[in-house]
């Protein structure tokens, strides 16, 4: 004899059914809005390629970052990650070079800057800073400069219109230095020859930059000044809108 099912319990599972699809959905929503956004930088001349990994799983899909690389593309160099306390590591291979914790805000986006040498160390040093996404009116850009040197200096740039110079000087980047002192110039956007000058020497070229209106920088310069070559130091540019 068939057994026969009550309309009441029908309705129970329906509703039990309709709360777990509720409860799915809603997760899904959190999980699409619980985003922050990572910018990663190396600069460790002697580092190789890094993966970069959030709880284990690897933030880099496309591929490990290489020396003087930065993640994503000029304009959008963000990696997608879940926002609050999380496990970093940037590695190769089976070798860990940073392992710690990292905290996002959501919706919010940072730089993370790799560097360091690895020649008398087993690990890099990291800076990971704040970025400001608020666009410039479309005849100012908004630069940030960090100084991954071995002492500080002056930044000097010159066109045709603008003198500009960093005041006070480019501290050199300490482990314990407060990233909330690494704050952006707003600048007539154009073409600039850049130097940095120990005192008042225009030393090292850092050869031409050019920004655009409305869009925001980040200059960060690496180097030795104890080098008598005016190519010695370098400059990376990363552009963030």
């Amino acid at each position: 004899m068939k057994r026969s099912t009550s309309p009441g319990i029908n309705f129970f599972l329906i509703i039990i059914t309709l709360i777990f699809l509720v409860i799915a959905c809603n997760k899904n929503i959190d999980s699409a809005a619980n985003k922050a956004y990572l910018s990663v930088t190396n600069i460790s001349p002697d580092a190789p390629p890094l993966d970069i990994s959030f709880e284990g799983n690897k933030l880099n899909t496309l591929g490990q970052l290489a020396f003087d690389s930065t993640t994503g593309i000029p304009g959008d160099p963000y990696l997608t990650a879940i926002a609050g306390i999380h496990n970093l590591q940037l590695s190769s291979g089976s070798q860990i070079f940073v392992d710690g914790s990292i905290a996002l805000q959501r919706t919010h986006h940072y730089s993370l800057f790799v560097y360091d040498s690895l020649v008398n160390n087993d690990s890099l040093k990291r800076l990971i800073l704040e970025d400001r996404l608020t666009a410039p009116v479309d005849t100012i850009s908004l630069v940030r400069f960090l100084n991954f040197c071995d002492t500080s200096f002056y930044v000097v740039m010159l066109n045709s219109i603008d003198t500009i110079s960093t005041i006070p000087q480019l501290k050199k980047i300490q482990p314990s230095s407060d990233p909330t002192s690494f704050l952006y110039s707003s600048i007539r956007s154009g073409t600039y020859q850049i130097y940095a000058a120990k005192d008042t020497t225009m030393a090292f070229n850092l050869d031409s930059l050019s920004v655009s209106g409305g869009k925001i920088y980040t200059v960060f310069i690496t180097g030795n000044t104890q080098s008598t070559d005016p190519k010695a130091l370098r400059r990376g540019l990363i552009q963030h809108n």
